[in-house]
C-alpha cells in the first residue's frame, strides 16, 4: 500500500488511525524514505504506536524503481 499524507498534526493523526486499525488485523512493516528531516514526525508516531518502521535510503529506492 502507498499512502501520502500531509506532514501535519491532522495528516499524521489520520495516518495513525489507519495504521492502528490495520495493526489489529495484520503484521505491519512500514518503510519510508529519509527526506531531509521531514520523516522525524512520522518516526515519532510509529514509535509511539509500537509499529515496525524501516527508514529507507532514497537513492536505493530510486535504483530499485528503475530495475
Amino acid at each position: 500500500m502507498l499512502w501520502r499524507v500531509a506532514n501535519s498534526k491532522t495528516g499524521l493523526a489520520m495516518l495513525g488511525r489507519k495504521l492502528t486499525r490495520l495493526a489489529g488485523t495484520a503484521c505491519l512493516r512500514i518503510g519510508f524514505e529519509a527526506s531531509g528531516g521531514y520523516e522525524r514526525k512520522l518516526t515519532i508516531l510509529l514509535d509511539r504506536l509500537a509499529l515496525a518502521a524501516y527508514l529507507l535510503d532514497p537513492a536505493r529506492m530510486r535504483s530499485f524503481a528503475r530495475a
